[in-house]
């Protein structure tokens, strides 16, 4: 698996899970407690949404064959979900469309911030779409990309449990706007990708 290979994955995977847009639902979770505690919770937080993640990578085939799924409708499907949640990003919509009817004030829990807040529909369809493996040779590309996306999660929480209020908002928005659009392209040629795969005319 090439270099390029994972780290599109990553790119992929890191806008659709986005800790950035979790970063003011994680403060308001932890709100006025001690530092320390901050700072463990946003490791658990990273540490379930890897381990969610890689679950879902390893087990989406048994899963799809259960169900009898094809992986190209699931390439689809997973790329429609991701092109809706970057046109969200893109419109300041993305806490509607990941948040559901979940409550507003979650508390300090690993639950729903990590799931279903960050691994949700759109991040577990896009895992299962894109996250098949053949061989070892192909299980750096389906391990590092979850797993440095719990890193960044973690880091991402770290970095706003020290800040407190001081984090720019603005800065937080320009980011967003920018992972939307990555997404949105990726979102596309996700979807252009199923439909070859069930459709292979489509590729002559």
């Amino acid at each position: 698996m090439s270099f390029i290979l994972i780290f599109k994955k990553l790119v992929t995977l890191l806008a659709v899970v986005d800790p950035f847009s979790m970063v003011p639902v994680y403060l308001g979770a932890v709100d006025g407690r001690p530092v320390l505690q901050k700072l463990t919770f946003a490791r658990a937080v990273g540490i379930t949404v890897a381990c969610a993640l890689v679950v879902t990578a390893f087990a989406g085939g048994a899963i799809l064959n259960v169900f009898g799924i094809s992986l190209g409708s699931m390439q689809v499907a997973g790329g429609i979900l991701a092109l809706i949640l970057a046109v969200a990003m893109v419109l300041g919509k993305e806490e509607a469309v990941k948040q559901g009817h979940c409550p507003k004030n979650v508390g300090p829990k690993v639950v729903p911030l990590a799931m279903p807040l960050m691994v949700g529909p759109a991040a577990i369809s896009v895992t299962l779409g894109g996250y098949h493996w053949a061989g070892v040779a192909d299980l750096p590309a389906v391990v590092l990309p979850p797993v440095l996306v719990g890193v960044a999660t973690w880091l991402t929480f770290s970095a706003a449990a020290k800040a407190g209020k001081v984090i720019n908002a603005s800065a937080l928005d320009l980011i967003e706007k920018v992972g939307g659009f990555l997404l949105a392209a990726m979102a596309v040629e996700m979807v252009g990708t199923g439909l070859k795969s069930m459709f292979p005319a489509l590729g002559t």
